[in-house]
């Protein structure tokens, strides 16, 4: 136990985001091992001493089965361990479990959290800058219908000038997609689907989440009138605005706004072509038709007419004024000063307005500024105070890879221009690397506080060699499985040291109390395995069957659970892509003339 919270304990004072995660974990587990430990020491003996009945030999085949199986084991367990116990193989064998753990370590992909299955998705769209309300309405009804039309979604709800990615205007809306209970969205394992498409050559359609989101892109891809994509919300909600990666392009010297549009879109562009990305996207635009009126202050200051006036004039008519408040009975009333509609609806009603000069004369407004027509961007944003543009990607497995592979791309950025990831992106960049600290403050830990126990730096090497092997078995799952190493997945293998030290402990300590009674060292390590390899493979097989719910676990959370779940997909991919034509729903951007682009 003490061991246990010699490992947990120091992650709880972690910081950041990923810090709080962590801590979470930690303080879970050492609260609940405490717990245990109290019970373990208090009530167990109890109950043991009135309960437990002398072991008789059962006729029950089950049971019958199990201990041959187990006395079996054994004894096979200890005739391997003959065969393997000389100093040579237990280092080769070592070094081994050394090198597989580096090797996964490097080739494992990475991510920050898994997607989750909310039961939510967002469909972003954009029309060409300048496009009516009219236009835009015509284009969501269009959405709206295709939405209603596909398996899986249970109501959508619309708005029109309002978009997570693209801002505010009335070329731009959003729909937000309620999808189905999960219950009832269950979708079929990997072995079924492979068979059904092999065999049947029928793709079936999946109702996750994330299989949803990419049926929205096939669907509206071939819409002409604007960009229509799907988004999914983060798995942590108000970190970033949707799942995937969230990168900002940034001009540092100019405000060439339509020069970082081009910087942005080119980027885009190499990014939608890297064999790591699925999509990506660059809302940002710079080409939306603006009025720039040009003061001539000489001129005003001639006529005696303000600066401050002018502006004023503008807003007061084409915007809006806060003037005070008027009661009205018991109710309070803003009075805002504007024009009215049809006196602000054209570039000429400028030229009917006027402003008093110093004197109390009224100017022709038209005689101090000069008019023209222009294109700049409708929303100006801004990111480390630097103008920014923004770039959303879907991974096509792993983030990380994803991110890297942007890195690389990212460096042939003009002179003047760099890039910062944002987000949950800002976060997996700061998490990257952490887990080879974290093992690592975990083993030194647990060995310090073994030195202390024993009193010796040699006894606790053999318990904690066993981590090596229980890290790289951990790994080795993750790989075999395609899932990436997320933060959850991490967090299983800080687990996995604690539960390895504590397997080990149980035969080391054994084998050094009968060495200490006159057993050779042989001997000694001999009976610990013999008698500690029931209780060792029961805790084992506990541990198993306990996380075995959440191997398995469906619904909202799920991924968490397991660490995530590209690995099925991924896998299944690879195997249409060489076995058949009928991979369309496991690829992304299907175009109208039924060519398929492979992720």
């Amino acid at each position: 136990t003490l061991v246990l919270l010699a490992i947990f304990v120091p992650i709880t004072f972690m910081g950041g985001i990923t810090g709080k995660i962590y801590t979470q974990f930690a303080v879970t587990i050492s609260v609940a091992v405490c717990f245990s430990t109290l019970n373990a020491l208090s009530l167990s003996p109890a109950i043991c001493a009135t309960m437990l009945k002398p072991i008789k030999e059962t006729n029950i085949f089950v049971l019958r089965w199990f201990n041959i199986a187990v006395q079996r084991g054994s004894r096979g367990y200890r005739n391997v361990v003959r065969k393997l116990a000389r100093k040579f193989i237990i280092a080769l064998l070592f070094g081994g479990f050394v090198a597989l753990d580096f090797v996964f370590l490097q080739v494992l992909p990475s991510t920050f959290i898994p997607v989750e299955d909310q039961g939510i998705v967002v469909i972003n769209v954009q029309l060409p800058e300048g496009a009516t309300f009219a236009r835009t309405q015509a284009v969501l009804d269009q959405v709206v219908k295709g939405i209603k039309a596909t398996p899986g979604v249970q109501h959508a709800t619309s708005i029109i000038g309002f978009s997570l990615l693209s801002g505010s205007g009335e070329n731009t809306g959003a729909v937000f997609v309620r999808l189905d209970p999960w219950e009832e969205r269950q979708d079929e394992n990997l072995i079924t689907r492979l068979y059904k498409k092999y065999i049947t050559h029928k793709p079936s359609v999946s109702k996750k989440q994330s299989a949803i989101a990419q049926q929205f892109n096939r669907k509206f891809f071939g819409i002409p009138d604007a960009t229509v994509f799907a988004v999914e919300m983060p798995s942590i909600p108000g970190l970033g605005t949707t799942s995937g990666l969230d990168l900002r392009i940034q001009s540092l010297n100019d405000f060439d706004y339509q020069k970082l549009a081009n910087i942005t879109d080119g980027m885009s562009v190499k990014m939608m072509q890297h064999p790591t990305m699925k999509s990506a996207r660059a809302p940002f635009k710079a080409n939306t038709p603006n009025i720039y009126l040009d003061v001539n202050r000489q001129k005003a200051e001639s006529m005696k007419v303000p600066v401050s006036s002018v502006f004023s004039t503008l807003e007061n008519y084409l915007g809006s004024s806060y003037v005070g408040d008027v009661n009205f009975g018991t109710q309070i009333n803003k009075v805002i000063l504007q024009s009215g509609s049809k006196y602000r609806m054209t570039p000429e009603n400028i030229n009917k307005m006027y402003v008093t000069s110093s004197t109390g004369e009224l100017v022709p407004l038209m005689a101090l500024v000069d008019l023209k027509y222009i294109l700049s961007p409708r929303q100006i944003t801004r990111y480390n105070q630097y103008p920014a543009a923004s770039i959303n990607a879907e991974p096509t497995d792993s983030s990380g890879l994803a991110m890297d592979a942007t890195e690389k791309l990212l460096k042939n950025l003009p002179p003047g221009y760099s890039y910062e990831w944002t987000g949950m992106s800002y976060q997996e960049k700061q998490n990257k690397g952490q887990i080879n600290t974290l093992i690592a403050l975990a083993v030194l830990f647990a060995y310090l506080f073994l030195v202390a126990q024993y009193e010796s730096w040699t006894i606790p090497v053999p318990v904690l060699m066993s981590v090596v092997a229980a890290v790289g078995g951990g790994l080795f799952g993750l790989w075999i499985s395609g899932q990436s190493l997320s933060i959850y997945a991490q967090l299983g293998l800080v687990l996995l040291v604690g539960l390895a030290a504590k397997n080990a402990i149980l035969i080391v300590e054994f084998a050094k109390d009968e060495h200490q009674s006159g057993a050779s060292v042989y001997k000694a390590a001999m009976d610990g395995l013999i008698q500690r390899f029931r209780p060792v493979l029961m805790t084992a097989f506990t541990f198993i069957l306990g996380m075995l719910p959440m191997v398995i676990a469906t619904g909202a959370g799920a991924a968490s659970r397991r660490v995530g779940n590209p690995g099925r997909l991924r896998d299944a991919n690879r195997y249409f892509s060489r076995t058949g034509p009928y991979s369309a729903v496991l690829y992304a951007g299907a175009k109208p003339s039924g060519t398929l682009r492979p992720v």
